[in-house]
């Protein structure tokens, strides 16, 4: 079975590490990660090479939905500009509040707390994925091994 962890790091103006709101904002923003998975921090960091293999992708899947081909670059172009809030953290709309979205959730809670906040890295890790457990045929092992062979 597959766990899942987190790890966000969060910068501050003020020590507010034993602050209650603060301390569920960042359980949440983990939990958040969890779910709904984003690959960047905002906008500014999706690289040129993922809009690129996003774009051939979406054109793809416009010519097979038989879109007009005067109008897929377009098209791609809006569905580029949407890619930020499908996986960028800050666009994201925050899943235990769908109507607000991390950046304004991390905005009001630094207005609570009073202090500067700022996610500045995460990580997420699926422990166990990837792994396949051996399969051992122990009658068949204790065979070759009586046999003689290595």
């Amino acid at each position: 079975m597959a766990k899942i962890g987190v790890i966000c790091k969060v910068e501050t103006d003020k020590d507010v590490n034993s602050n209650e709101t603060f301390k569920e904002m960042v359980k949440n923003l983990c939990m958040h990660i969890t779910a709904a998975n984003p690959q960047f921090l905002n906008a500014n960091e999706i690289d040129e090479d993922f809009k690129a293999k996003e774009a051939e992708i979406y054109a793809a899947q416009l010519k097979e939905q038989g879109k007009p081909e005067a109008m897929i670059p377009n098209i791609v172009k809006g569905k580029l500009a949407k890619l930020a809030s499908d996986v960028c953290l800050y666009e994201q709309a925050f899943v235990m509040d769908p109507d607000t979205t991390v950046g304004k959730l991390v905005e009001a809670t630094a207005k609570t707390v009073g202090a500067s906040i700022k996610v500045t890295k995460f990580v997420k890790f699926n422990l166990g994925e990837g792994i396949q457990k051996k399969e051992d045929d122990f009658a068949a092992e204790v065979a070759r091994l009586s046999s003689g062979q290595n």
